[in-house]
């Protein structure tokens, strides 16, 4: 509860101030109690991956790139740090879900030819709400999948088999071989094999602190920055030039977005 709330009191701080706010969830008040911290993920690596986040925002005015200097290089690093994070709490995820039923009892009732059919097919049952949350274009659309994910009739392999045909990603493929070949082994080959590193990420917190009072003092003096009748008039649509102006508006995104995803993730990072 203490994350959702940071979280969304600095959204609202943010989003009050500039433009490119996470978006707000449309599925209703059951949907969202269901699948929220899903939806949640989802949502933050749809915006971590905006190219918006991390391009230059060079603007040609002195005050305003001052900001910018500050700010892109801490919105790049958040970014890469928040992309690896979802990245390694989802290969989480499907290791303990795969293992989870290899390690059960269901699985030591089937036969040599019915487990190998059985194992792939919970492979890739396993890697479906990750791949739904690393691919997703939609929070809301792909939310709703993994609600239908959920209610699934385990026991009808014909509709399970038709469910992943539909909705389980193409690169997710990949995850799910690996889950087999690693699962008497150890995490640690399946998480080389996908391309994830595991992170001290306690150790970041302070950084990610440190960055947050950076920039809200950049919050400031942008603000204050733009109030200049100079500055004003070259952001002025009929005055300015249009390089400038999306320089400054990318700026502006980084500041708010970032402000955003720094509390959730030291929040997700104190509650692991």
């Amino acid at each position: 509860m203490k994350r959702m709330m940071t979280f969304g009191a600095v959204a609202a701080l943010a989003c009050s101030i500039f433009v490119g706010c996470a978006s707000t969830s449309k599925l209703t008040p059951e949907q969202e109690a269901a699948v929220g911290p899903w939806r949640e993920q989802a949502q933050m690596m749809i915006d971590a991956r905006d190219p918006d986040l991390t391009a230059t925002c060079k603007s040609g005015i002195t005050e305003v790139d001052a900001v910018a200097n500050t700010v892109t290089p801490i919105a790049t690093a958040v970014n890469k740090w928040m992309q690896d994070y979802i990245r390694e709490a989802q290969a989480d995820f499907a290791w303990n879900t795969y293992v989870g039923w290899k390690n059960g009892p269901d699985s030591g009732k089937l036969s040599a030819d019915a487990f190998k059919a059985e194992s792939a097919r919970q492979a890739k049952l396993a890697c479906v709400e990750p791949g739904l949350a690393l691919n997703s274009k939609d929070a809301d659309a792909d939310a709703l999948k993994v609600l239908d994910y959920r209610q699934l009739d385990r026991s009808d392999t014909a509709a399970v088999d038709a469910f992943l045909a539909e909705n389980l990603p193409a690169d997710m493929n990949a995850w799910a071989s690996a889950l087999e070949a690693n699962a008497g082994v150890g995490p640690e080959g399946f998480y080389k094999a996908i391309k994830v590193e595991t992170t001290d990420w306690a150790a970041i917190v302070g950084q990610l602190q440190a960055s947050l009072e950076q920039l809200t003092k950049a919050n400031t003096s942008i603000i204050a920055a733009t109030k200049n009748p100079e500055v004003v008039a070259k952001l002025n649509p009929l005055t300015g030039s249009k390089e400038t102006i999306a320089a400054v508006d990318r700026l502006r995104k980084q500041i708010s977005v970032t402000m955003v995803q720094i509390p959730w993730l030291i929040g997700a990072i104190q509650d692991k």
